[in-house]
């Protein structure tokens, strides 16, 4: 994860052999009450805000179409308004790797 700009972070799918790689796309995914899992909207760019932390999926394809993908998890610690602290935005991936 990279700080893109004040409040936000830029995801970067990075694998050890991407030469067959034609285009990555990030998708986000929420889950109900029961745990029931949905995935939101393909990011467009690599940029979230504190809002969508949670699980995001790297899915990368090639000339022939879908390849794999890799999920993550993004934290995001959001101070409360109550606590009288001005808002603390923070994201850490956890376990960002494939090998191909």
């Amino acid at each position: 994860i990279q700080s893109k700009k004040k409040g936000s972070v830029g995801l970067t799918c990075q694998l050890s052999d991407a030469s067959e790689v034609t285009k990555y796309e990030w998708v986000h995914a929420t889950y109900d009450l029961n745990s029931t899992k949905s995935e939101g909207p393909i990011l467009k760019e690599q940029t979230i805000y504190p809002e969508y932390g949670g699980e995001w999926t790297c899915q990368y394809y090639g000339k022939e179409g879908f390849l794999g993908n890799v999920t993550t998890q993004v934290l995001t610690q959001l101070m409360s308004s109550q606590s009288g602290q001005k808002p603390s935005n923070k994201g850490v991936v956890i376990g960002l790797s494939v090998l191909l």
